[in-house]
C-alpha cells in the first residue's frame, strides 16, 4: 500500500506528458481510497500502477471484499492524464481546493482580511487521491461536503480501473 504525506510547496508539478509527442507517459501511479460514511458507502483502495495493472482492496460495503487485480485499457493513462491536468491536481491543497491568497484591506488603523472558507461536515465518505510521478507524491482529500474538482478525477479513476465490477452488489 502506498502511504504519502503531502505538504503544499511551490515546486512545479511533475509533467504527465512527453514533451513534443503529446502522448501520456504511463509512468505515474494513482491511488484512490474511499472511506465509509454514516450509512453503507463503499470503502476500498484502488491503485493503478505504471504498467497498467490495478490492485483493489475492498474493505466494507463492496461486493469484492479483499484483494483483486485487473488491468486498465490502453488509452486509460491518457484519459487519466487529461483529468489530472483538468482539475489542476498538483495545485490542489490537502483538502482538494485550489489555494487562494488571503486578501486584506486596510481601513485607517484596522485591517480586514478575507480568509479562505473552512467547511466542516461529518458522516460523509472521504476520498483520498495520491499521484506519484517521478518519485514525487502529492495527496489530497475530498470530504464530499461541497462540490470539488476532485469529484471528476475520482470518477475517472473509478471508470478506468473498472471498480464497479468489485463495488456493485447487484447480480
Amino acid at each position: 500500500m502506498l502511504l504519502a504525506v503531502a505538504c503544499h510547496s511551490h515546486r512545479p508539478a511533475p509533467q504527465l506528458q512527453n514533451q513534443g509527442s503529446g502522448e501520456a507517459q504511463p509512468s505515474f501511479e494513482v491511488t484512490l481510497t474511499r472511506t465509509v460514511c454514516f450509512g453503507s458507502c463503499p470503502a476500498y483502495t484502488v491503485t493503478i500502477h505504471p504498467d497498467g495493472t490495478v490492485d483493489w482492496r475492498g474493505t466494507e460495503y463492496v461486493a469484492a471484499v479483499g484483494v483483486r487485480h485487473g488491468r486498465i485499457a490502453d488509452d486509460a493513462f491518457a484519459r487519466l492524464a487529461r483529468a489530472i491536468e483538468k482539475v489542476r491536481f498538483f495545485e490542489l491543497d490537502s483538502d482538494g481546493r485550489l489555494p487562494r491568497p488571503t486578501e486584506c484591506a486596510h481601513h485607517g488603523k484596522s485591517t480586514e482580511c478575507d480568509f479562505p472558507r473552512i467547511v466542516i461536515c461529518s458522516d460523509t465518505p472521504v476520498a483520498t487521491v495520491t499521484i506519484t510521478r517521478g518519485g514525487v507524491a502529492h495527496t489530497t482529500s475530498n470530504s464530499h461536503c461541497e462540490q470539488s474538482p476532485l469529484d471528476l478525477l475520482e470518477d475517472e479513476i473509478d471508470d478506468v480501473a473498472h471498480t464497479k465490477q468489485w463495488i456493485d452488489k447487484r447480480p
